[in-house]
């Protein structure tokens, strides 16, 4: 359990099997194809339901991120044909290499590409807090 949360925000996608996400006092399942997004400092747990539950996730932090995720903080079920997946694995491949531009365009592309998933009519599982508008603002306007 992180009574205190993360220290960066946390993406977590689940890519096969089910899982349990506690956040504050509340619980939730998790299924495949579903976003979780953490603000810093978020109190929560989660855990697997079944024999196998595979994940990926993310943290960041910088410059405006404390404002990133305005309207889209919470769990949702991403659209079938968002491939969550292929633009997570471009951006593992830049792990660990010198190329820390190249990493930073594929967070924030991926990070823009769920903001757009989840507020295009996509009704969230549960929803936290909104941040994100401001910045995604701030990226589109100078990137």
């Amino acid at each position: 359990y992180r009574p205190e949360g993360v220290s960066s925000w946390l993406i977590l996608y689940s890519e096969h099997g089910t899982g349990e996400v506690k956040i504050y006092d509340d619980i939730f399942n998790i299924y495949e194809g579903m976003l979780m997004v953490l603000p810093p400092g978020t109190p929560h747990n989660y855990r697997n339901t079944c024999e196998h539950w595979q994940t990926d996730w993310i943290t960041f932090s910088g410059w405006g991120t404390d404002r990133l995720f305005d309207l889209n903080a919470g769990i949702w079920r991403l659209p079938d044909e968002f491939d969550f997946l292929e633009k997570f694995s471009a951006l593992k491949s830049c792990v660990g290499k010198s190329n820390s531009y190249r990493s930073s365009v594929l967070l924030y592309s991926l990070l823009l590409e769920c903001r757009d998933a989840v507020s295009g009519g996509v009704m969230p599982v549960y929803k936290l807090r909104s941040r994100l508008a401001e910045c995604m603002r701030y990226i589109e306007r100078n990137y």
